[in-house]
């Protein structure tokens, strides 16, 4: 790596971790005013609070990055230009593209690694806080816990128009406690309807316990069988049931991809699988939006070069930082209500302004 290189990314790291920071700081701020009430009400913990917001921080961090990202940029390229460094580089016939190469480089890195940490660390984290969160309202997460070994009350409906009703799901046993599947026809009219009081995952097959499957025929209930034990073919896996009703934000892309494979076949609701697949697609378009911050970053803090005043790299951020925040959440918004398609409401955004980004950068002065 070369001096000039090492320069760049140096200094620009540097205004990248300060204004990291001072998003974080603002970020943790309004969060901890806007829980205070319920902290007050319920005599929350410093221990609790502490946990819930080292929960929280790769949240944060990954919420604010693609926008520090920017504000760094700015201020990095517009520093170079005020201390004439750009012009005593470009004096000596190196481009301007040759100076900004490592930063986009490190915008590639940064969208992978913002990748990373939606995937292998936010399924967790988003749902241990979210599960503190509920806990300093002095209530209990009403959804899906993985932290917890048992999960009350599911409704899951399966494929072939079945609809599963469990009372208790133990996660390290893989046992179901109270089981009913409803049975419908083409019509959704109910036809069968079989109770356990007990159910078993064992080696990929279901162990059903204390069974009765009934026949309704239009007016009454029909016992067909009663039997101790019985292997019942199921298509659904054990797993399947355990990501009923998690968030979107709890899920990592492969888990959420799986989720709506598997929403697909049973035919759920077009508006539960409509908003999961928009929130699939924004899990690739978000970690882009990095990407796309440094090439409107360097873009703009070259066009507005003339403009003296570090000022200027402040009302900018502000300004692109915002269109893109509000463009994005609104296109999100339009994509879970059916107003577009899941891919153009996740992807718009970063189209745009990438497109932008690349048009402004392949014609700078």
């Amino acid at each position: 790596m070369k001096i000039l290189d090492r320069y760049v990314i140096k200094e620009f790291l540097r205004t990248f971790g300060i204004i990291l920071l001072v998003f974080l700081s603002v970020f943790l701020i309004a969060d901890l005013f806007e829980r205070i009430d319920d902290i007050i009400e319920n005599h929350s913990s410093i221990i609790l609070l502490l946990r819930y917001y080292a929960f929280k921080l790769p949240f944060m961090i990954f919420s604010v990055f693609p926008f520090a990202i920017l504000f760094a940029t700015l201020l990095t390229i517009r520093n170079f230009i005020v201390q004439n460094e750009l012009i005593a580089v470009t004096s000596n016939a190196i481009s301007l593209y040759r100076v900004f190469i490592p930063l986009v480089l490190l915008g590639v890195l940064l969208t992978f690694l913002t990748f990373g940490i939606n995937e292998l660390i936010l399924p967790t984290t988003n749902q241990k806080f979210y599960d503190l969160g509920y806990e300093i309202k002095g209530k209990i997460n009403p959804f899906y816990n993985p932290s917890k070994d048992s999960v009350q009350e599911i409704w899951y409906r399966g494929s072939k128009n079945q609809f599963f009703n469990m009372d208790l799901l133990i996660k390290s046993s893989k046992e179901i406690y109270k089981v009913t599947i409803y049975h419908l026809d083409n019509k959704f009219k109910l036809k069968e309807r079989l109770d356990a009081q007990k159910v078993l995952y064992r080696n990929g097959k279901w162990i059903f316990i204390n069974g009765v499957h009934r026949i309704f025929n239009g007016n009454d209930w029909t016992i067909k069988e009663r039997f101790e034990q019985k292997e019942i073919p199921i298509n659904e896996s054990f797993e399947d049931f355990q990501r009923i009703a998690k968030k979107s934000e709890a899920m990592s892309f492969f888990e959420l991809s799986a989720y709506l494979k598997r929403l697909r076949l049973s035919g759920l609701a077009h508006n539960q699988y409509r908003t999961y697949i928009v929130d699939l697609y924004s899990k690739i378009s978000m970690p882009a939006t990095c990407l796309v911050m440094m090439l409107i970053g360097i873009s703009f803090a070259v066009k507005s070069g003339r403009i003296k005043g570090n000022v200027i790299g402040f009302v900018l951020g502000i300004i692109l930082g915002f269109s893109y925040w509000i463009i994005f959440h609104f296109g999100i918004s339009l994509g879970h209500g059916g107003k577009l398609p899941p891919m153009i409401a996740s992807f718009a955004p970063a189209v745009i302004f990438g497109v932008t980004g690349i048009y402004l950068f392949f014609h700078l002065e």
